[in-house]
């Protein structure tokens, strides 16, 4: 009995990672490679161990040092991917093979002539790795989403909010992977496994959601990156800036983007972003949200219309997104702040 309920969540699991990996592999991107090639690994894990299953070979030494070997190499992955999340493009072809070697290398050393220290330091080393990205992750996705106020006037849908919440979950599924390799046993394996369905199940649509989203942005910024040949001073750009939003009211585009203010004033994003951060003392992101807020103390003033057209014509995407930069901004909402008499 105990064997047919391993046997049919590893067939379960065969299949979704098959599926997840396939599903990777037809789209273009350094990410949607190294989540395709992880599913990949883990898919074959787990066909390895329902095949060594039905041959009743799983518990023989050889074949359960070669699924340790599998297992071991799958953890640089889950670093990949994280680096790639928040730092995109750093995962390149030699930082993928310096993260992945080392652990190749010592889990086909234990495969081959593999001994119990061996095996107890090489849990420690995929333990303490996993533990050190996971903090690393932390601070960076700090990072990540300052620099996207730099160069978006919006963050919903490509911030990595998600991200540090779902952190917990890897942090979880590596406690638990630490424990099914020192408990080793059938209901340890089950839990496992169904665990990392489910947490893949969630990671996978957020990054499938993440990279389609930045992909069609970077797409975006491309047709509209092209540099004139000739910089203004700062000043003048200064005052090109200032005419694109007071008066052709550019913030009032809920996708606006800090390209979009380089190719309209003949700049590029190095020089636009400087003014922001010099003249304007402020991010992009503040400065274009702060005109948006303006614009709607306005209409929340002169007219009856519904928080949800305001949120519309004062250029963002949706009322939740409007609320909160309009809270975060004046310290009340927007219902409380027309309620007030709009001081």
């Amino acid at each position: 009995m105990e064997n047919l309920i391993i046997s049919f969540i590893l067939g379960l699991s065969v299949m979704f990672f098959g599926m997840t990996a396939w599903l990777f592999f037809r789209r273009d991107g350094r990410l949607s490679v190294i989540v395709a090639s992880l599913m990949t690994l883990l898919g074959l894990q787990c066909f390895c161990s329902l095949w060594f299953i039905l041959e009743d070979v799983y518990l023989h030494p050889y074949y359960w040092k070669m699924l340790t070997c599998i297992d071991i190499v799958a953890v640089p992955f889950y670093a990949l991917i994280l680096k790639e999340l928040v730092r995109p493009g750093s995962v390149s072809w030699k930082v993928s093979l310096a993260n992945v070697l080392p652990f190749a290398i010592v889990g086909i050393l234990y495969a081959v002539i593999g001994t119990g220290v061996l095996y107890w330091i090489m849990i420690a080393g995929a333990g303490m790795y996993g533990v050190y990205y996971l903090i690393w992750t932390h601070f960076n996705i700090i990072r990540y989403n300052r620099q996207l106020k730099e160069q978006y006037s919006f963050t919903e849908n490509i911030n990595l909010d998600w991200l540090r919440k779902i952190l917990w979950f890897f942090f979880a599924l590596l406690a638990i992977w630490i424990v099914d390799t020192v408990c080793v046993h059938a209901n340890m394996d089950c839990f496992y496994l169904t665990a990392s369905m489910v947490m893949w199940m969630i990671i996978d649509y957020f990054i499938y959601r993440h990279e389609a989203v930045m992909e069609s942005l970077g797409a975006r910024d491309g047709e509209t990156e092209e540099p004139s040949a000739e910089v203004p001073a700062l000043s003048e750009l200064g005052v090109r800036i200032e005419r694109l939003f007071n008066d052709e009211l550019v913030f009032l585009n809920p996708d606006l983007k800090i390209s979009d203010i380089a190719a309209a004033v003949g700049s590029n994003r190095t020089y636009v972003s400087a003014y922001f951060n010099r003249e304007a003392s402020s991010t992009f992101y503040d400065y274009v949200n702060g005109l948006r807020v303006r614009h709607a103390c306005r209409l929340l003033r002169d007219t009856d219309w519904s928080i949800k057209l305001i949120a519309e014509r004062s250029g963002y995407n949706s009322p939740q997104a409007f609320i909160r930069v309009f809270t975060k901004t004046k310290g009340i909402s927007p219902s409380d702040f027309r309620a007030s008499g709009c001081a």
